[in-house]
């Protein structure tokens, strides 16, 4: 109710494409930590910064996660393979599992 009052939409999809959503986020994690977008912009206009596009690996990192629903856990196996510590949050108590700690 409170993310909708300010304007943020907020929807469920309790089974919905987990696998595909998973995949997405940890794209997106990639792309983040390595600093892609700002590297392609910067290699198309001609300029190579290595030093100023160097990324950062996820492994030793911590990653959390807010909801802990299918699409949570999915993402939270995809991360399994990383070496990064996984934490959780949910409103439904005992969530921790293989995969993620809840805190």
């Amino acid at each position: 109710a409170y993310a909708q009052s300010k304007g943020v939409a907020v929807i469920a999809a309790p089974e919905g494409n987990r696998g595909a959503v998973a995949e997405h986020a940890l794209g997106m994690l990639l792309s983040m930590t390595n600093k892609l977008c700002a590297a392609d912009r910067s290699v198309r206009a001609g300029i190579w910064d290595r030093e100023g596009h160097r990324g950062f690996e996820i492994a030793g990192k911590t990653i959390g996660i807010v909801g802990y629903g299918v699409m949570g856990h999915a993402f939270a196996k995809v991360l399994s393979g990383f070496g990064c510590r996984v934490i959780c949050t949910d409103i439904k108590p005992n969530m921790t599992d293989t995969w993620a700690e809840q805190i």
